[in-house]
């Protein structure tokens, strides 16, 4: 689980609050479809800023996340993961923004395992 947490912090903005992570007992939100609810854990973990408290996200993963036979490959940290595989879900409390500082609106939303493909365009990316 804290593997996940570490990759779940990439969502948060750099350069804002420090924060800490709490024990989240709530079940995933309704706003996500049911078929996307039974799958995840019954209770999950809460960001906050470590001044004030106040909540910044809502994280749940997969009960359980099926693996497959995968290749080997330097660029892939997890082979037995299926690009696209859903591995949890995400509650932003407030706006916020990524990397590349393009907003991410309040709501629910869905944590899918990615990988950049190897084709030259992505050199430098982690």
């Amino acid at each position: 689980m804290n593997r996940m947490l570490a990759v779940a912090a990439l969502c948060l903005p750099i350069g804002a609050a420090e924060y800490t992570v709490d024990v989240l007992k709530e079940e995933a939100p309704k706003e996500l479809a049911e078929a996307v609810r039974k799958e995840m854990a019954p209770s999950g973990s809460r960001v906050l800023e470590k001044e004030g408290g106040k909540p910044h996200a809502d994280l749940w993963f997969r009960a359980s996340i099926p693996l497959e036979e995968g290749a080997e490959s330097l660029m892939v940290k997890y082979p037995a993961l299926k690009p696209g595989r859903l591995v949890g879900a995400i509650r932003f409390h407030a706006k916020g923004g990524d990397y590349k500082n393009q907003p991410i609106p309040p709501g629910v939303y869905t944590m899918r395992y990615g990988v950049q493909p190897e084709d030259g365009d992505h050199q430098g990316v982690s």
